[in-house]
């Protein structure tokens, strides 16, 4: 909420105010403030500050350019487990610029059994849109689920507010039934207001039912939204809030996506079990830190990272065309940069996947502002950049192979489908997974 023209009109409104510049940094190495500084001058609306430290250079800057958002979280994982002596999970955060990227960084965190803490957010499968859309597959694979039929049956509003959930339960309780059967129950009945409501709604369900059950889990979703209209629900309901909501719709999306094409003979049932599994993990207070670059004001880390530093993330792409919000968008990386104390890490995805859809983004032009000689891409997470991949057509079942983030394990069988090769292959730690063979490695 802060407003740069407070600063920047003050010598207007007080033009015999005496000023002292505060521009000693007591916080971060040299390294770090000189690149923030070199980035922040290319801001012309500005008031005119050179902030210095008397602290060592200490490290370089590092920056890597991954794969795609998957690899670009595992390697950030990959990297605070290998350091953790040297930076204790409590001394280290994760910063980015939407809430939506947490989903990935978490899901990574997950599978390496780090301990973390989301600031100013819920975690990704706690929030209040993620939960309503998995409240609705949780009845379409099993209607007896009563918790989440009752969060889902009036979203959007149907009409079926608390008294009508009520008699839902007495209904149900009373004859010893689901409330999703007690709905037919009281169907029957002909109750005015009531009857109507709930015939209804058990129509549309059927119809989403029937619809859903003649795609792939990877297109469950786009058909659920389109007969729901629940993008135009949020949008409505929460016009403040509707951007952050519909891009963690989408990573739900792009989420669905990645597991069906990573897990042989996914269901849906499959899914929402693993989702469930996700979902159990406690907040630790000593874990690592996750939050938006928003919310990373005023705090202070040894051990910093920053991801999706590319075109459309950062500068988020509303910003990118109009002066005023890409400088708000460089105070913003600024920020970020500040918060480290010993050591920064930048990190970008060559692509990232839009539910089915795979987007390229180019790197961020805040790292063209930062000069060459502070940036090194050989330092702790250099080793992800010497990833080679291997050509598909050289694997062969029981071939030994290894994935970035998966591990190591042993080539079962491909699956040829469009001129996509995938792999099925026996991890070693994580089971079976389906994987593009172009991602594995042979070893």
């Amino acid at each position: 909420g802060a407003d740069p023209s407070n600063i920047l009109n003050f010598r207007k409104f007080y033009p015999s105010a005496n000023e002292i510049k505060l521009e000693q940094n007591y916080r971060c190495t040299k390294n770090i403030i000189d690149a923030a500084g070199a980035v922040i001058t290319q801001n012309t609306v500005r008031v005119d500050k050179k902030i210095w430290t008397a602290n060592p250079p200490g490290e370089l800057i590092d920056f890597e350019s991954a794969f795609d958002g998957e690899l670009e979280a595992a390697n950030v994982a990959d990297s605070i487990v290998a350091n953790q002596k040297l930076f204790p999970y409590h001394d280290v955060a994760v910063f980015y610029r939407t809430n939506a990227q947490s989903r990935l960084i978490e899901d990574s965190f997950l599978r390496y059994q780090i301990p973390y803490k989301i600031y100013g957010a819920l975690r990704f499968y706690d929030r209040a849109e993620i939960k309503d859309l998995l409240a609705y597959f949780r009845v379409l694979a099993n209607p007896s689920d009563d918790v989440a039929l009752l969060r889902m049956i009036n979203l959007p509003p149907r009409g079926i507010g608390k008294k009508v959930q009520d008699l839902l339960l007495t209904t149900a309780q009373s004859r010893g039934i689901s409330a999703f059967s007690a709905i037919s129950v009281l169907c029957k009945e002909n109750l005015p207001r009531v009857s109507n409501k709930l015939k209804k709604f058990l129509e549309e369900f059927h119809e989403i039912q029937e619809a859903l059950n003649e795609v792939e889990l990877g297109e469950k979703l786009n058909i659920l939204l389109e007969k729901v209209d629940y993008l135009a629900y949020i949008k409505k309901k929460f016009p403040d809030q509707s951007m952050d909501k519909v891009a963690n719709v989408h990573e739900l999306g792009s989420a669905i996506v990645e597991y069906a094409d990573t897990t042989p003979n996914s269901t849906l049932s499959s899914w929402l079990r693993d989702v469930s599994l996700s979902g159990s993990e406690n907040e630790a207070n000593g874990g690592v830190s996750l939050m938006t670059l928003h919310s990373a004001k005023g705090l202070e880390f040894r051990r910093v990272y920053i991801l999706g530093v590319e075109e459309g993330l950062l500068p988020h792409a509303n910003s990118s065309d109009d002066s005023d919000d890409l400088q708000e968008e460089r105070r913003l990386f600024y920020v970020g940069l500040t918060r480290a104390i010993v050591k920064l890490s930048l990190h970008s995805a060559k692509k990232r996947r839009i539910f089915a859809k795979w987007m390229a983004n180019e790197t961020s032009r805040f790292i063209q502002e930062i000069p060459s000689r502070l940036l090194s891409s050989s330092g702790i997470d250099g080793a992800h950049q010497e990833y080679t991949f291997t050509d598909d057509s050289t694997l062969a079942e029981g071939d030994k192979v290894a994935h970035p983030t998966f591990g190591s394990g042993v080539v079962l069988s491909f699956d040829r489908k469009l001129s996509v090769n995938k792999a099925i292959v026996e991890f070693y730690e994580f089971g079976k997974r389906k994987i593009s063979s172009n991602h594995l490695q042979k070893i």
